[in-house]
């Protein structure tokens, strides 16, 4: 079952559902020891690019001529044939759509082409609205209402790159490199410092799972609301640090490997962890839930302490 998280905010606003995010949507400040959501964040564009000639720019659209299919929104092959008195340009898509610009007598850029033929510019709804004045609309030959300036090449719209920083101290969460084919980038999101946390169903058994992906020791302590219809036999346990090639492959393994104990009352339980040896695979706890329900969710609050001391709430959002 999945589990949300809430960000750094508390009281009143986790009361609303909107306001809890999955893991991989949220953010770490290692400056606040908090955790982001994006309403905690300020997003910062680095640089505008087009995502096909990787040409960089301020507009919005490609600066150059890259051009989408109004029918299907492809890519548009573009070719040219040189006239007596200048130049005609050809737009083709697998889809079966082209367009034929006619003869261009001045040199200029294909985007400032396809605007002056675009009748939806403010320009010629004014002038076509004065001109149309008194008579009737003409029919439309081929029966297809749409053709016309909508069936124009689209430009191409522009991508970004967002560096993102905390609103808060102003630390930088994510950084970019300005090299808009290098992929490299500064992260500092929630995935790297806070456990995974997930519900599962083992037949009439809930099972709480604990994952570190990060790589130092925690100290983990859960505490949830008293008198509820369930109950951890266990509150407090120590996640190991994972290695990189532990990160991810977790949850998706179902080996018994050793026995861990986590109530003395209750005895050993045994420890669903990963496939790797014992001696790396403490990165993974999983804690019986004591409960009578058949569904029910679970708001708890987990506090870490180790190299970095912070806590959050969690739970299982029903489902709609």
């Amino acid at each position: 079952m999945p589990i949300k998280y809430s960000c750094c905010r508390e009281g009143e606003w986790l009361e609303d559902y909107n306001n809890w995010y999955d893991l991989a949507q949220l953010y770490f400040c290692t400056k606040c020891q908090r955790i982001k959501c994006w309403r905690c964040t300020q997003p910062v564009i680095k640089v505008k690019f087009c995502s096909r000639c990787s040409q960089i720019t301020t507009g919005n659209n490609c600066p150059k001529h890259c051009f989408n299919c109004p029918k299907c929104n492809g890519a548009l092959k573009i070719t040219s044939s040189t006239e007596k008195d200048g130049k005609s340009f050809m737009f083709n898509c697998q889809c079966g759509y082209s367009f034929d610009t006619g003869t261009i007598h001045q040199p200029q850029p294909l985007s400032r082409i396809i605007r002056n033929l675009n009748k939806n510019t403010p320009y010629y709804q004014l002038k076509a609205f004065y001109e149309g004045k008194g008579s009737l609309p003409k029919q439309n030959e081929d029966g297809d209402p749409s053709w016309g300036t909508n069936k124009l090449p689209i430009l191409a719209r522009v991508r970004s790159k967002n560096d993102v920083y905390c609103r808060v101290c102003k630390s930088w969460l994510i950084v970019h490199r300005a090299d808009v084919s290098s992929t490299a980038k500064f992260n500092s999101t929630a995935q790297d410092y806070v456990p995974e946390v997930y519900l599962d169903r083992s037949q009439d058994k809930f099972l709480l799972h604990f994952i570190n992906n990060s790589k130092e020791l925690m100290d983990v302590k859960i505490t949830y609301s008293p008198g509820t219809e369930y109950h951890f036999p266990n509150t407090k346990f120590k996640l190991g640090a994972t290695t990189e090639k532990l990160v991810g492959q977790t949850k998706d393994s179902t080996a018994e490997v050793k026995t861990q104990s986590l109530n003395e009352d209750q005895g050993n339980l045994r420890v669903q962890v990963s496939t790797t040896p014992p001696e790396v695979s403490l990165n993974h706890v999983i804690i019986p839930i004591e409960t009578q329900l058949q569904e029910f969710s679970i708001p708890i609050h987990v506090q870490i302490s180790g190299q970095l001391s912070f806590g959050f709430s969690c739970m299982n959002i029903p489902e709609v």
